[in-house]
């Protein structure tokens, strides 16, 4: 597997974001894994190595760029965390959400490994 943390230009900014795929020659086809409400963490990285590992470049974006970067430490949540987790998620438009994603497009429109196609 290659792996790389980018950088995605949006509309907004620079969007952290995990990229891996196939080490193998040629292209492929890819996906965007977006995370759910507690963000970005090894859980979904492994889910992004997974689906790579299934023959697609994978693109993991850090949603909650624009408040800086959240981490949680999810096995220990406790209900301050959960407000923080839902302020967060709440700070998400569709309408951000749906920018964000036509710069992801362009990203990996750019990518040397994705297969010209839809993205799943």
């Amino acid at each position: 597997m290659i792996e790389n943390d980018v950088i995605v230009t949006t509309k907004y900014g620079r969007q952290p974001s995990f990229a891996v795929c196939p080490d193998e020659h040629g292209q492929f086809p890819a996906i965007i894994l977006y995370m759910d409400a507690p963000g970005i963490r090894e859980e979904l990285r492994d889910q992004a190595r997974r689906i790579a590992k299934h023959g697609y470049v994978c693109l993991l974006p850090d949603l909650y760029y624009r408040l800086g970067m959240l981490r949680f430490d999810i096995p220990r949540r406790d209900e301050a965390m959960s407000v923080v987790i839902r302020g967060a998620m709440k700070s998400l438009t569709n309408a951000a959400v749906i920018d964000d994603t036509a710069g992801m497009l362009a990203f990996l429109d750019a990518h040397e490994k994705v297969k010209p196609g839809p993205v799943g």
